[in-house]
């Protein structure tokens, strides 16, 4: 089912997806460990700054702090934009460069086509979330910061998958619509119409993106096994809708 040959190509076409996003996530990533202290001084200076009510809490531990850095604002917010840019070119991409046509006439399978573009923009989208992660803790140690490595990773686990739903989504689409402009514009109103429940108190349950963030896991300590679960049976759903909507497209 999986297509080396596909996935070498993908790959070397996103090299320049990968790199860039690798690049802002890690110049982001260290940026954390860098400005802490900096950041607690001017708390402690300055508590009364407007939006930062209630920061402090977040400054006595510096694993929960680096969460609600990370996962909890920088990660999610620049990972959704790189899950959309992943997807939206990987089927339309091919329809809009006329090479749908040629790629099918290859002795592979739609199935393993489609599922060789997923995987290829999964594991980048891995790459770089997990790369950039690993840089972080490592800054942090060398910064002389104590955090836990277990809760990092399990948390940018839980949100790599939250991105994976993007991918997927944006994927979906890309395979209904044929230019990748548009599959991108559609796909980030969709995912704002899905984070509007998150805005509000008795619905932010019902947001991906608060799911995304680990919230639970860190704040509460208890693994989002449900949330987790309906997620991938979603990512599953769409995998499928999709699949069936590329078999039947015309190059």
């Amino acid at each position: 089912m999986f297509n080396k040959s596909l996935f070498k190509k993908e790959l070397r076409e996103s090299r320049w997806k990968i790199i860039v996003g690798l690049i802002i996530l890690i110049i982001t990533a260290v940026s954390i460990p860098l400005t802490f202290t900096y950041v607690k001084e001017l708390v402690d200076l300055f508590p009364q700054i407007p939006g930062l009510e209630g920061f402090d809490r977040f400054l006595e531990n510096y694993s929960i702090y680096t969460w609600s850095q990370w996962n909890g604002k920088n990660l999610y917010q620049i990972g959704t934009i790189l899950g959309i840019i992943m997807g939206m070119n990987l089927i339309a991409g091919e329809k809009v460069s006329k090479t749908l046509e040629f790629l099918l006439a290859k002795p592979m399978s739609r199935a393993s086509l489609y599922l060789t573009k997923f995987a290829t923009a999964a594991i980048s989208l891995g790459i770089i979330v997990l790369g950039s992660t690993a840089l972080l803790y490592i800054v942090s140690l060398i910064m002389g910061y104590q955090i836990l490595p277990g809760e990092l990773f399990i948390s940018t686990i839980v949100t790599l998958i939250g991105f994976i739903f993007v991918l997927t989504l944006t994927m979906l689409i890309s395979t209904v619509l044929d230019e990748p402009v548009k599959v991108g514009l559609l796909s980030a109103f969709i995912l704002f119409l899905l984070a509007v429940p998150g805005w509000f108190q008795k619905t932010y349950f019902l947001s991906v993106f608060h799911h995304m963030t680990a919230s639970e896991y860190m704040l509460e300590g208890s693994f989002p096994f449900t949330s987790l679960i309906i997620i991938l049976l979603l990512i599953g759903g769409m995998y499928y809708m999709g699949f069936k909507l590329f078999e039947k497209k015309e190059p």
